[in-house]
């Protein structure tokens, strides 16, 4: 009852929980789940998928082991009111004022896509890994928010290349060099199989080799 705690209000959450080998969740791992912010197998808690059901070894090792928050309640360092927050983003935004920053043209240009890492996915990454460091995770970073610079690049006259550790005609790297209606259409059986004539619409493929960006591409692999 927030009202005997002396809360001004109440936080409702509703959360969904899956095992890793099971998406119909029992007890145990939702727990580790919704407490921890970790997916566990079945059956376990407070363990990482590395345990599995009955393993008592992989159990006592404590790199396998998930706290959950009430290790984080019970901390000195989880208490952090919200004028440590504005002193850290002060902080942050006072380094970036007085960054120093480069002029003139880059040799280079390399665009890392990490495909499907959105907001909830780093912040859970970004906690979990500060969580492995014995933080509260919070405030961790990613090494690749510390970055001193980020942005587009607009320089033209640059080689250009695509590398993929799927297929390159897959969604992700077909938004680099290609424009189609279907990200299904890779090829001219999968348009002809939509009913579709290969003959009015380029499937990705012909981009990739033929289209006005792609077969100006100077690299292009998985």
């Amino acid at each position: 009852d927030p009202a005997v705690h002396g809360c001004s209000r109440a936080i409702y959450l509703f959360v969904q929980t899956y095992c890793v080998d099971s998406q119909v969740a029992d007890s145990a791992c939702s727990a580790t789940a919704y407490l921890g912010g970790v997916k566990g197998n079945e059956g376990t808690i407070g363990v990482t998928a590395a345990v599995l059901r009955g393993n008592c070894t992989a159990a006592q090792d404590k790199k396998n082991h998930v706290f959950s928050i009430m290790k984080w309640a019970q901390s000195d360092i989880g208490i952090k009111d919200a004028a440590y927050w504005e002193g850290v983003a002060k902080n942050i935004l006072e380094e970036h004022v007085h960054r120093e920053y480069i002029r003139g043209v880059a040799n280079n240009v390399i665009m890392f896509l990490g495909d499907g890492m959105s907001v909830p996915t780093l912040a859970a990454a970004r906690i979990y890994e500060g969580q492995l460091l014995g933080k509260t995770g919070e405030e961790h970073s990613l090494y690749f928010e510390k970055f001193p610079f980020s942005g587009f690049s607009k320089d033209a006259g640059k080689s250009t290349g695509v590398v993929t550790t799927t297929r390159i005609t897959h969604a992700s790297p077909t938004g680099t060099y290609g424009h189609t209606a279907e990200r299904d259409w890779e090829s001219d059986s999968d348009i002809a199989w939509a009913n579709q004539d290969p003959k009015v619409c380029d499937d990705i493929a012909e981009q990739l080799v033929r289209g006005e960006i792609g077969k100006k591409l100077n690299v292009s692999r998985i």
